[in-house]
């Protein structure tokens, strides 16, 4: 079965474990990336909060639908931003079609009470994948960074351990 990694990382910890995932299954990798600016300094970060929170969705340059639609397989990572997915990755689920694929979920958070954190955002991203047709096989809370220099060695171990 065919397989693909898609994902939104702001500050790397997602990319990270999206390249591990995509290496670890032979999935192919894509990156989602929104058309408006990167989002940055102390406003960009409330602003980046307050959208997640209230479930907004973004313009991204790819929504992917083509690479997908051949996929039985689909790992989806975000970072959580006050407890909830980042807008791109709204945007990607809302843009696609998921019938009849398996769909695993993996988010980073700097919160080390990943499994506590992680609740909320995995309700409301099994309930957006089931609406689209998807069966979501599985759910992979990991502990990332909010800086620019996330632990690549830890995420690493991370997704060897957890992700199936």
């Amino acid at each position: 079965m065919k397989s693909a990694v898609v994902f939104y990382s702001l500050y790397g910890s997602t990319k990270i474990a999206a390249q591990a995932i995509a290496q670890k299954k032979g999935a192919a990798l894509y990156e989602l990336s929104e058309l408006r600016g990167k989002r940055t300094g102390i406003f960009g970060f409330i602003k980046s909060g307050f959208q997640a929170v209230t479930k907004k969705k973004t313009k991204l340059a790819d929504y992917f639908t083509d690479e997908i639609t051949a996929c039985g397989a689909i790992y989806i990572g975000t970072p959580i931003w006050g407890g909830m997915p980042a807008p791109a990755v709204n945007s990607f689920i809302h843009h696609n079609d998921f019938s009849g694929k398996d769909v695993y979920i993996f988010t980073l958070q700097s919160d080390p009470e990943v499994e506590n954190m992680s609740k909320k955002a995995f309700s409301y991203l099994l309930s957006l994948i089931e609406a689209k047709g998807g069966r979501v096989k599985g759910l992979f809370p990991l502990l990332g960074s909010s800086n620019e220099a996330p632990n690549a060695d830890s995420i690493m171990e991370q997704v060897s351990k957890k992700v199936i």
